[in-house]
């Protein structure tokens, strides 16, 4: 009787641990930075991401996560659904709340996570920023949007500090 009392506890103070474990991945940008003081996430920001089916293993095409759409799932909302085209699986991938950072000054030349996502099923293993950033020049504050194609560099000109502002070889990776 003692031994079937003592069981039952432990059985459910190690359920809490193991639903408590869920699957997250950092995106990561790396890049130069010239006279930006930081980078950060737009409102209508899209992460662009190729993702991997844990189950068969097919990889996607270029899709994009974005934390303004919603898609409801069993007893849940999620950022991004998607049906595996090889074996039919339906698998989610959602933006943590407060997990969306800036790319400051003191963070170029290295990699530095941008977002971090709850993927079940399904997990990133390629990563561009293409739109959605914002870019705020060192001295005047002033802000620029800045999109990227396929690693292309973003110059502008601060014509209050009549400095250039630029961005060079920006690279996402998980």
């Amino acid at each position: 009787r003692t031994t079937t009392t003592t069981r039952f506890p432990c059985v459910l103070q190690v359920l809490p641990l193991f639903h408590s474990i869920m699957p997250t991945f950092k995106l990561l940008l790396s890049a130069d930075l010239e006279n930006v003081e930081k980078l950060y996430v737009a409102d209508d920001v899209r992460y662009f991401v190729k993702f991997e089916c844990n189950n068969c293993h097919e990889q996607t095409d270029w899709v994009y996560v974005s934390p303004e759409e919603e898609v409801e799932v069993t007893r849940s909302t999620v950022n991004f659904q998607l049906k595996c085209k090889m074996c039919g699986r339906v698998h989610t991938a959602d933006i943590l709340k407060g997990s969306q950072k800036e790319y400051l000054s003191q963070h170029s030349g290295s990699a530095h996570p941008l977002v971090s996502l709850d993927c079940r099923g399904i997990e990133p293993v390629a990563f561009e920023m293409r739109a959605g950033m914002i870019a705020e020049a060192v001295g005047s504050g002033k802000t620029f949007e800045v999109a990227f194609n396929e690693g292309d560099d973003f110059c502008e000109f601060d014509d209050e500090t009549n400095q250039v502002v630029a961005i060079y070889s920006p690279k996402g990776s998980v």
